[in-house]
């Protein structure tokens, strides 16, 4: 193997059986959709995006921070399944036609283990996807800065103190201290505006669009109705209630 697939090698991640059978036989597609996602393989090793489609996205390969594009495919003709992608374009113009095969040993949720001839296992991670990201930067107490229901402005009276706590995917809205509901969130930060919805026991549920600047959130919503389209109350498009909030971490 050449100096060059070498490297291109140990950067391959896929699906691995982690049990050999006696006769392997070909699989079903669900293993495979594992692979589906963002990956970082560490320096040099690039940052890989594995689509549903059969192609790949690697960026920051080699260091050269090369940039290939290209398909991929699973061959199971023998346990562990052999990993074969082709470059079909990059910076590098030597990389470009190219195919390379690596045998995959190891799979779980967050890990995959891989090993190409001649070489140790390797190591590459999943990157988490954009709601898992958008959640994880909603962590924490939510104080209100601000709120408007229907048009109008609601001023506090100092003598109430409301919070929502934000813990994995959960909700717990407290009301001078104690806890007065507790729901689910769904986030989808793949929108534009960014949608998050609440969902209570009850059956009451908010559908939110929200906009966030760092630990600052504001959002409009409506309770158990269509979500809004714009930050805005007492119009056609937006919002039962407006509401303007910060994150403390």
């Amino acid at each position: 193997m050449t100096r060059l697939a070498a490297l291109l090698a140990a950067s391959l991640v896929f699906i691995a059986c982690t049990q050999a059978a006696d006769q392997p036989q070909e699989p079903s597609a669900a293993p495979e959709r594992l692979l589906h996602g963002d990956w970082k393989g560490g320096a040099c090793l690039g940052d890989w995006t594995f689509k549903a489609d059969g192609s790949y996205d690697l960026r920051h390969y080699t260091p050269g921070n090369n940039h290939l594009t290209g398909t991929w495919k699973v061959r199971w003709d023998a346990l562990p399944p052999t990993l074969v992608l082709t470059c079909k374009t990059s910076d590098d113009a030597d990389l470009v036609g190219k195919t390379w095969e690596v045998k995959v040993v190891q799979l779980d949720k967050e890990v995959f283990i891989y090993e190409h001839s001649g070489g140790p296992p390797l190591r590459c991670t999943r990157e988490p996807n954009a709601e898992d990201k958008e959640l994880s930067a909603l962590q924490g107490t939510w104080t209100p800065l601000q709120y408007e229901e229907r048009g109008q402005t609601i001023e506090g009276d100092g003598r109430h103190v409301l919070r929502h706590i934000f813990q994995g995917s959960k909700v717990i809205v407290r009301l001078d201290g104690e806890t007065v509901a507790e729901g689910k969130i769904v986030v989808d930060a793949t929108q534009n505006p960014k949608h998050l919805d609440l969902q209570f026991p009850s059956g009451q549920s908010h559908s939110l669009i929200y906009v966030r600047a760092g630990d600052y959130i504001i959002y409009s919503g409506n309770r158990n109705a269509t979500r809004p389209i714009e930050f805005a109350t007492g119009t056609a498009n937006g919002g039962e209630y407006l509401m303007a909030w910060k994150i403390e971490k």
